[in-house]
């Protein structure tokens, strides 16, 4: 029989995120830079795979008509902390969660921070904020109405708190140093390095890719617009996940008669494998509100760990790494004719040079070159 002097214990984290954990890449990131250090429990929404390297407490689903106009009323008169603890999600989260003493704790967004600080008093915590939480979806109304100073006072009172912050970029970092006065450290969206090769472009038409949620207000229609102005040799692929369809409807009656061809969506660990038959990877984001103007989405790594000649619009954070790294367009608008004229300029010989400025970038820019210091990081920051 062992002595228990040998028997060496793994520390234990907690993963909070009150979102899809199968289908949020973000939260996989974690997953990986932790599983090797820790056993993880994960807390979120839907089902985990049977090979998954963690535990998950799954959230209830949607919540009563009744308590939505409760809900409604208790932001609009600014109570904002019986709002967030009578949630349902963040009770059933509260009661379920085990009283264990983990050694880290990982709250994602700033909705499950105040639940990881008050659940956790004592335990080391990762706050990730992913985006800009007080200006998420400022352009809808409802929104504004609703949240927006729900959000900033979240913001006020809880990065107050000495936790490890995260950010998907450096612009965001400087609002959050800006407005709250904390210090965010950054972590990209950056992909899981694949091992590919640039393909040959496609002989019988130019192949451009698109590839994401269905989200009306990304306005997708643009990249169908772009289609008239291009020439014969382009053909767009799109493969867009489910978040609406009828705005996916709307978009195929849009595209009928261009060369525009629908795909179905693919699982979210093959996307670079299969985006790699491709030869442009494009990403128009018109900056409707604060985290659209500064973004560096998870497809812009996708579209370089796939070996793609990458097209933006005028992008703050993406046009930063794509002409960092040489990778290919960045347009000067996000009209569709001018995006259309860089790209019409486009050789055959200059879209094989950015494909392979992508495959020299993958390396350098892949997940694993990232996050190898992360952990250092959030010890030498969490006392």
């Amino acid at each position: 029989m062992f002595k228990k002097d040998y028997i060496i214990m793994k520390k234990e984290a907690l993963i909070i995120s009150f979102s899809q954990i199968r289908s949020d890449p973000r939260i996989q990131r974690q997953i990986s830079i932790l599983k090797g250090n820790y056993v993880i429990t994960v807390v979120g929404y839907g089902q985990k795979e049977e090979s998954s390297d963690y535990n998950l407490l799954s959230l209830p689903a949607s919540r009563l008509i009744k308590s939505k106009i409760k809900d409604a009323l208790l932001l609009k008169v600014g109570m904002y902390e019986t709002f967030y603890w009578g949630r349902d999600e963040v009770k059933f989260a509260f009661e379920a969660i085990q009283d264990t003493a983990y050694d880290l704790i990982v709250a994602n967004e700033i909705e499950s921070l105040p639940l990881a600080l008050k659940k956790f008093p004592r335990s080391k915590i990762w706050f990730d904020a992913h985006e800009y939480s007080p200006l998420e979806f400022s352009e809808n109304f409802k929104w504004r109405f609703f949240f927006q100073k729900y959000r900033k006072y979240l913001c006020r009172k809880y990065l107050s708190q000495p936790v490890f912050s995260t950010t998907v970029c450096d612009s965001i970092a400087g609002l959050y140093l800006k407005t709250f006065k904390r210090e965010m450290h950054v972590l990209t969206n950056s992909s899981f390095y694949c091992d590919l090769k640039p393909t040959n472009i496609s002989e019988e038409k130019i192949q451009i890719v698109h590839h994401g949620a269905a989200i009306r207000s990304r306005q997708i229609e643009v990249m169908i617009d772009l289609m008239d102005w291009l020439d014969e040799r382009f053909l767009l692929n799109l493969i867009l996940m489910p978040n609406d369809i009828n705005y996916i409807e709307e978009l195929r009656r849009k595209a009928v008669g261009k060369r525009v061809r629908f795909l179905p969506p693919v699982e979210l660990g093959k996307i670079p494998t299969y985006l790699n038959q491709f030869d442009l990877g494009i990403f128009l984001l018109k900056p409707v509100n604060v985290n659209y103007e500064y973004a560096l989405p998870n497809k812009i790594f996708e579209f370089i760990q796939a070996r793609l000649c990458i097209v933006v619009g005028p992008s703050v954070e993406m046009v930063k790494v794509v002409k960092k790294h040489d990778l290919g367009v960045c347009s000067t608008s996000f009209d569709p004719k001018s995006v259309a004229d860089s790209i019409n300029k486009l050789t055959n010989k200059e879209i094989m040079h950015f494909k392979n400025r992508s495959d020299q970038a993958a390396n350098i820019l892949s997940f694993e070159k990232e996050s190898a210091d992360i952990l250092d990081k959030i010890n030498s920051h969490i006392h």
